[in-house]
């Protein structure tokens, strides 16, 4: 007597492919020993759990290597939902030629699904051959047409189908309004909502605006949908509402409107999720809130009691991190059974700005021991990491680190260095003051010439020399070098802008020399002086 296949499927069925192969194994033994192939029911069950864990090529080999009974319950799922998106056409084909074959093509469920499949593959006339069929009795049809055209951008042909439906309803438009939002024609999706009739407007319909305007980050619009909304907002309105705010950085207005949300009495009462978290953690982060983040951490803990995702574990680091509570922040890193390269990043990045750069570089260790052992945990540093190791060390004055750092993720983890990496390495040795000037000189030699290997203008490059050059405020030296570079070069560049801050730097000091040197650039390359510039 063999285990029931579901409760096998239990116990085995797990993220990791290797599980999922080990399953299909036993499947097939099974179902070879007792000659019978597995049931629709269960079939059913496992393809759903297989497309939910694994996703659709996960479930398209289970499909294809486990025999099971197929009937009109699992036809829609392959059609509509395992084939366009393992993108299986040939079988999506042979599929349909038998289910006509069979007469299950006039399914009402089969052929929605099957038109919905010919939109995915973007095969519109198959599409319009099943709707012209069957469309005179299905009205599901015609939403699912509609909806159709939408999603392939076909706004013309889903609007004059929308204006021949005699029979729409609240689902006819919020097709309309959705396809309109998701391409960015507010225009007319207000057209759409506004000729809604507003016994069938449902939360549905304002979310699918309020999204619009969100998406075009039109905070003003969304507030007023928001508001002259009626009292059935859902978890979608408020979060969509509090993503907004964060986007836009009115990091006040989001915990003041989360505010309101918790301590709403209308029905049904809306309870902070995941989405709603990140939105109001970040929002403390950025305002110093540390007794909302810790709120949140604790609902996250005693009311949600749900396995906090890497997203949500960031968001808790990064509010840790930035009100300074490094000690938290580790225990939450530390706990994380998944990380990725924000994260470590994070936690970098924080032990730097509180001033513990050995910590940083610790942590910097760390990463890369999970990266040597090829865990599932394993994650390899960014040009990020390697912005946030050299602001470490710049705050901590660790300057030989700092460089040991840079030339470490350059070339053994082979990150091209870019601008902002250049300006915080002047950052570094220009704070610390501590390089003689023999090196300090070497080492704008070698950036500048790595500068220019790498292509970018002179603008850019004085871009990147200015923002260090105004961290460092005591030391200018970074300045001149590199100034005597760009005119020992005669490097290329038509932006006056970067020439006239150049002369700034040398002005702040007093060398009219150099600034001479700069005013003849300006008149040999020929280019238009903004006015007040002048040599003195």
């Amino acid at each position: 007597m063999y285990e029931n296949p579901i409760a096998l499927f239990n116990k085995l069925h797990s993220k990791h492919s290797s599980d999922l192969n080990r399953v299909i194994t036993l499947f097939a033994d099974i179902i070879f020993r007792q000659n019978q192939p597995l049931s629709a029911f269960d079939s059913n069950q496992i393809l759903r759990i297989i497309l939910a864990i694994h996703g659709p090529k996960q479930a398209f080999q289970f499909y294809l290597q486990v025999p099971f009974h197929v009937n009109h319950h699992i036809y829609p799922l392959l059609l509509s939902k395992i084939f366009p998106r393992a993108n299986a056409i040939v079988h999506a084909r042979l599929t349909h030629t038998r289910l006509v074959k069979n007469g299950l093509s006039s399914d009402e469920y089969i052929r929605n699904s099957l038109v919905r499949m010919y939109h995915s593959f973007h095969d519109i006339p198959a599409a319009q051959r099943i709707f012209l069929l069957h469309s005179s009795d299905d009205p599901i049809l015609w939403n699912t047409m509609v909806d159709g055209y939408m999603k392939n951008e076909m706004f013309t042909e889903a609007k004059n189908l929308f204006d021949k439906m005699s029979n729409r309803n609240s689902f006819t438009y919020n097709i309309m309004i959705s396809g309109y939002t998701a391409a960015g024609n507010m225009e007319a999706a207000e057209e759409i909502f506004s000729k809604t009739p507003k016994p069938i407007a449902d939360v549905v319909t304002w979310n699918s605006l309020l999204i619009g305007y969100s998406n075009v980050g039109d905070i003003t619009k969304a507030r007023v949908i928001f508001d002259g909304m009626p009292e059935n907002k859902n978890r979608i309105t408020w979060n969509t509402m509090l993503g907004l705010y964060v986007r836009c950085g009115d990091y006040k207005e989001c915990l003041k409107l989360f505010q309101r949300m918790i301590t709403s009495s209308s029905s049904p009462v809306v309870k902070p999720n995941k989405a709603t978290l990140v939105s109001v953690l970040t929002s403390s982060a950025q305002l110093g809130r540390l007794d909302i983040g810790r709120w949140a951490h604790s609902y996250i803990q005693t009311t949600l009691r749900v396995t906090a995702d890497v997203l949500l574990n960031t968001a808790l680091l990064t509010m840790y991190t930035k009100c300074g509570e490094m000690r938290e922040a580790k225990k939450v890193f530390d706990e994380m059974l998944e990380r990725n390269v924000v994260t470590w990043n994070c936690m970098i990045m924080g032990y730097g700005k509180h001033g513990d750069g050995k910590m940083a570089l610790t942590m910097f260790s760390k990463m890369e021991e999970e990266n040597d052992k090829d865990s599932c945990r394993s994650v390899c540093p960014n040009a990020e990491t390697l912005v946030c190791l050299l602001s470490s060390c710049a705050h901590s004055g660790l300057v030989v680190d700092g460089l040991r750092v840079f030339n470490r993720i350059v070339n053994v983890h082979g990150i091209r260095p870019n601008l902002e990496h250049f300006g915080c390495l002047i950052d570094l040795v220009g704070r610390a003051g501590v390089v003689g000037d023999g090196e300090y000189e070497s080492l704008i030699e070698e950036m500048m010439d790595m500068v220019v290997a790498g292509g970018y203008t002179s603008a850019e490059m004085v871009g990147a020399v200015l923002s260090a050059w105004k961290r460092s405020e005591s030391n200018w030296r970074d300045g001149e070098m590199i100034g005597k570079k760009m005119v020992t070069m005669e490097v290329e560049s038509d932006d006056v802008g970067c020439y006239v801050l150049l002369s700034n730097i040398y002005a702040s000091q007093g060398r009219w020399d150099l600034v001479e040197q700069v005013r003849r650039i300006i008149s040999k390359k020929g280019l238009v002086k903004p006015a007040g510039f002048s040599k003195n």
